[in-house]
């Protein structure tokens, strides 16, 4: 094009057809036309290696200097023109990049899926936060999830819960199910951890599996559910309810969708309802006196001579979990997804 250009001048009248034709601007083919047009590649000459070498150097120090979570201007202002800005954002980006990448390896290294294999072995519980009331108080929802399948067993809406509404939270999804889970796993909320729960557990012989502080991919099921939740009925953080009874109405719906026609496909494209009624129960594997006598004889070898709390409680879900394993209820992989 620009070759044919340049074998005669062209006219204005011929510059505007050509222009129309080739979908071209005018002032372009005038450009292309100039005989003194420069020649080679347009734009700044391209960063030489040992350039990028020596600005990459300069720019890690400096980011190591002001810290791991310093960004460009700091940097740019240590350098002191030294590194152009646009040099200086290439190398951060590079070196945030590659920090990114080692971190993911190593959690998909040493990342540990746990798949339950009996119905009601394990219940996820925990509090989520659904929105506010128009006079500010908040309105929040006790999730209770199987572990085994993506089924939502109770979604309880209100003001917060307290230790006695977690105890008749799960006295009814009992009920409802014909029977308590051998292991309720929640975090370390003061509902969660209160006597009053802590001894109708122990009363029932449900062993309490707790997250370690500050760890919520410890209890994944129930997290991934109130995301779900969420995401479904438009609730959250920073969203104005007019009552209750909104939010009850809303999460019925979202919750009918998840359990009823969602098609998953961890469970072959079945829904999380068709799932959970096709697996087969605990209680047709073991019985809880032995799960519980597992659970403490493995306690009793892993506990002693530990004396942190962190230590102790690190032992303790190992142990659950590996009774679990033991008994043929869950298999764990790691390095998985």
């Amino acid at each position: 094009m620009r070759g044919w250009i340049h074998r005669r001048p062209l006219e204005h009248g011929e510059q505007c057809v050509v222009a129309e034709l080739t979908r071209v601007n005018a002032r372009s083919l005038r450009e292309w036309a100039r005989e003194d047009r420069p020649v080679g590649p347009r734009g700044r000459p391209p960063t030489s290696a040992a350039r990028r070498e020596e600005a990459a150097s300069l720019v890690r120090a400096a980011w190591e200097e002001q810290g791991q979570s310093g960004g460009v201007r700091p940097i740019r202002a240590v350098l002191a023109g030294s590194v152009s800005s646009g040099l200086v954002r290439w190398c951060l980006a590079a070196i945030k990049g590659s920090r990114r990448a080692r971190a993911r390896a190593h959690a998909a290294e040493h990342r540990v899926h746990v798949e339950v294999g009996a119905r009601d072995a394990m219940w996820s519980m925990d509090s989520t936060h659904l929105g506010r009331l128009p006079g500010g108080e908040a309105v929040e929802a006790q999730v209770v999830r199987e572990t085994s399948t993506p089924k939502i067993l109770s979604v309880d809406v209100g003001p917060a819960a307290d230790g006695d509404a977690v105890v008749r939270i799960l006295g009814r999804v009992a009920e409802e199910r014909g029977g308590l889970p051998l292991v309720l796993v929640t975090d370390n909320g003061p509902i969660y951890v209160c006597e009053t729960v802590e001894e109708w557990l122990a009363e029932h012989g449900v062993t309490h599996l707790l997250s370690l502080p500050h760890t919520p991919r410890h209890n994944p099921w129930v997290e991934r559910t109130n995301g779900e939740l969420k995401a479904e009925t438009g609730l959250g953080r920073g969203v104005v309810v007019h009552d209750d009874a909104e939010v009850r109405a809303r999460v019925a719906e979202a919750r009918c969708r998840l359990d009823e026609v969602r098609l998953r496909g961890s469970l072959g494209f079945r829904t999380a309802a068709a799932a959970d009624a096709g697996l087969t129960g605990w209680y047709d594997v073991c019985t809880r006196e032995r799960f519980l006598a597992t659970v403490c004889r493995r306690l009793d070898e892993a506990l002693p001579g530990l004396e942190t709390a962190r230590a102790r409680r690190k032992a303790r879900r190992e142990a659950i979990y590996a009774s679990l394993e033991e008994l043929g209820l869950i298999q764990r992989t790691r390095g998985g997804r």
